[in-house]
């Protein structure tokens, strides 16, 4: 068996590094035969320090039985290095390819699994399915009854019906970007998919009951799928210490890309997560995926494109008081079950946040892991702190164990684009993302905060130097604008996203779509907006005032719409209330708008929608034309009022008691029965005589009294392209 040793002094003594072939255990790279037993073999075989060789080509691997947990494992290893080889520009010349029968919604294990490795650097390698788990064509036929479509797929990627027709997205035929509409379809598959023509590789996708997508794509676009998304990650690190990826492609996943988790210290360089060929899209999942990691966390030179959901993603640990047994000691419960033996790193403080949402912190003396709890299932800890605790806490307070999260995180010179969701998710603290790039981002590039149910809101962020370009065309309660922040945790909802500075950065808008809010604030505390420069937008800034404060703007530069003739604004606010039992109540976050009359006062619902117009106040206004998208639920002919409303009213807190009084009727509309369609309705002359005065414009939604059916209209939250808006010519 080839050997290589070479001797390295480190701390002064002697440290070996031994360079192991894997050609020497039979794992004979292009030979067509599986792989899998001999590379595991020599994983098995390593010795702390070994440097294990993989020649230039394919390592074949093949599927892995039912059950099987992995196809690779590498574990419990110190100071190992997984080299392959790579071409004069550096590419990856190695190449690990596992086999795969192409099946309805895959649950493939993990293709390496890394577990409890320390010191572990993974180098020059491709990551890859055969064949991918995914396709794409030219879109050749839309039915006009929306019963159907008809796809000829792109030569060169599989061609297969029976099949789910899984996070599918359209793409201008032209750029090869994502075009600006939702995704056709997300974790379930909407549509059958049946063989056309074999010869001519076209697919019909269908349904019985229609395909409510149509609306969205266009004979000549581009389409893509995937095959299902439950299968594991494709490459899986969890427990590992001192983790660096260097030079590591991927270019199809069955779901993540790169999971990693409950890992310390982890260096993540030089990685290409994006498609390859005529494929469009990578994968049905995110990029990279990684949960509480604590230590430094540096991501560089990272490349993620065609993603389904999220290109990279950083999450915490919430934890709530279970147990306060001193006046320096409790027990804290943590939002969910953790690996076993993640410890609490006691240099890092712990959080408290009373109801106001104020966050105190103290020093940790000491934490240990002290158990679990029951119904709901968590990890316990022990936490001795310095000094006193404040006198709020108690059982059920809300904490953020820092120790328990990274300690900084660093994204530099990243990549994104084409991505169907966001491009860094940051529930985490102590961020810094610089010199990195966002285009064609559907949701809000960047997001810090919470979401229903992971991640913790952070402190310290540092948005600097980098460029945004046509992102964020999918709004709703969880997104709105470029970047994002909003606590969104059904459990922990009181704490507040602190200190976030955004400098010297570029956002530009090319259409209507993308050219909403750039930075929308809520659950803000402290922020500072400093010299960067917003083209093409209405509305740069978009801030929460109720959950928002102490918010810096200094020496931004705003070119709104330049010489734009027409320009498209959607709702600013809207929300709908509720008389009687629920006159109290809050309706701002749901994802229709309702509108009845009824005799019976919990009945009674009035819609409210809001346009901010300020952008446009030194503008000539020629035409305005409000479009709503109405759906009459209850097979009955009806009657509603639009009329303008009086004062400014909170999105969040408008109720039926607290309602703005309405005043000037615009218009009455007639609502078939069982009716959904569009209506256009002129208000030119009531805009043209209140905007530069008043340029936030209100209407109220009201039923004839003589009528009683359920109307409804979509929301901003609902993440429809139905939400109300404004065609303005200028």
């Amino acid at each position: 068996m080839n050997k290589v040793i070479l001797f390295l002094l480190v701390s002064s003594t002697f440290f070996a590094q031994q360079k192991i072939y894997v050609k020497d255990y039979k794992a004979i790279a292009n030979d067509g035969i599986d792989d899998t037993e001999q590379i595991n073999k020599a994983f098995k075989n390593l010795k702390d320090g070994d440097i294990i060789v993989f020649e230039p080509g394919i390592y074949t691997l093949k599927p892995v039985a039912n059950g099987g947990n992995y196809h690779l494992l590498i574990k419990n290893t110190n100071n190992i290095t997984l080299l392959g080889a790579v071409d004069s520009d550096n590419n990856p010349l190695t190449h690990f390819q596992r086999t795969l029968v192409l099946e309805k919604k895959a649950k493939r294990p993990p293709l390496l699994s890394s577990k409890n490795n320390s010191n572990l650097l993974v180098k020059n390698i491709t990551f890859d399915n055969a064949p991918h788990h995914t396709t794409a064509g030219e879109i050749i036929e839309v039915d006009k009854n929306g019963k159907f479509l008809k796809v000829k797929i792109f030569e060169g990627l599989p061609f297969n019906d029976n099949t789910p027709f899984t996070a599918a997205n359209v793409w201008n035929p032209e750029t090869k970007n994502l075009k600006e509409v939702p995704s056709l379809s997300f974790g379930t598959s909407p549509a059958n998919m049946i063989t056309d023509d074999a010869d001519q590789r076209i697919m019909k996708i269908e349904h019985k009951d229609g395909l409510s997508f149509l609306q969205y794509v266009k004979k000549g676009e581009l389409l893509s799928w995937h095959y299902g998304w439950k299968a594991s990650t494709m490459v899986s690190f969890r427990d590992d210490s001192n983790l660096t990826l260097d030079n590591i492609h991927i270019y199809n996943a069955l779901r993540s890309a790169l999971f990693i988790a409950y890992t310390t210290n982890v260096t993540i360089k030089n990685v290409s997560i994006k498609p390859k060929g005529n494929q469009l899209a990578m994968g049905p999942r995110d990029g990279i995926h990684s949960s509480r990691i604590k230590g430094n966390y540096i991501v560089e030179n990272l490349t993620v494109e065609g993603c389904r959901l999220d290109a990279f993603v950083a999450r915490g640990t919430f934890a709530d008081v279970f147990e306060v047994t001193s006046k320096k000691t409790l027990k804290i419960r943590t939002d969910r079950p953790l690996s076993k033996g993640f410890s609490y790193d006691s240099s890092l403080p712990i959080e408290f946040i009373d109801k106001n949402g104020n966050h105190i912190s103290l020093d940790v003396k000491n934490a240990l892991f002290v158990g679990k709890s029951k119904n709901p299932s968590a990890y316990l800890y022990e936490i001795k702190t310095s000094n006193k605790l404040p006198d709020f806490v108690k059982k059920g307070t809300e904490v953020i164990p820092r120790g328990l999260s990274v300690r900084s995180l660093i994204l530099k010179n990243n990549r994104y684009k084409n991505i169907a969701g966001s491009s860094e998710i940051l529930y985490v603290d102590n961020v810094t993302s610089i010199n990195n790039t966002h285009e064609k981002i559907m949701y809000s590039a960047i997001k810090m905060g919470s979401n229903l149910s992971a991640g913790h809101t952070g402190s310290n962020f540092k948005i600097l130097n980098s460029t945004f370009k046509d992102c964020g065309w999918i709004s709703n309660s969880a997104n709105v604008g470029y970047i994002y922040t909003k606590n969104n945790h059904r459990t922990y909802p009181n704490s507040k996203i602190i200190d976030v500075t955004i400098k010297n950065n570029t956002f530009t808008s090319n259409s209507f779509e993308t050219s909403k809010a750039v930075l929308s604030f809520n659950d803000l505390n402290k922020s500072l907006i400093d010299k960067n420069t917003f083209q093409g937008f209405l509305q740069p800034l978009l801030i929460d005032e109720v959950s928002t404060q102490n918010i810096e703007i200094n020496d931004n530069k705003n070119y709104p719409i330049g010489d734009k003739k027409e320009v498209k604004l959607s709702v600013t606010k809207d929300a709908y209330v509720t008389g009687g039992d629920f006159q109290n109540k809050n309706y701002g976050n749901h994802k229709k708008l309702q509108i009845k009359n009824s005799s019976t006062p919990n009945h009674n619902r009035i819609s409210y929608i809001q346009f901010n117009l300020s952008s446009l106040k030194n503008k000539e206004i020629k035409n305005v034309i409000l479009s709503i998208f109405l759906e009459e639920k209850q097979n009955k002919d009806g009657v509603i009022h639009l009329k303008s409303s009086n004062g400014n009213w909170v999105e969040s807190s408008i109720n039926f008691a607290n309602k703005p009084n309405s005043s000037k009727e615009i218009t009455t509309l007639k609502i078939k029965a069982s009716s959904k369609k569009w209506y256009k309705i002129d208000i030119t002359e009531f805009i043209k005589n209140n905007y530069k005065e008043n340029p936030i414009i209100n209407f109220s939604i009201e039923q004839d009294k003589n009528y009683s059916n359920l109307i409804s209209a979509y929301s901003k939250e609902s993440g429809s392209f139905k939400i109300p808006y404004l065609n303005i010519k200028l």
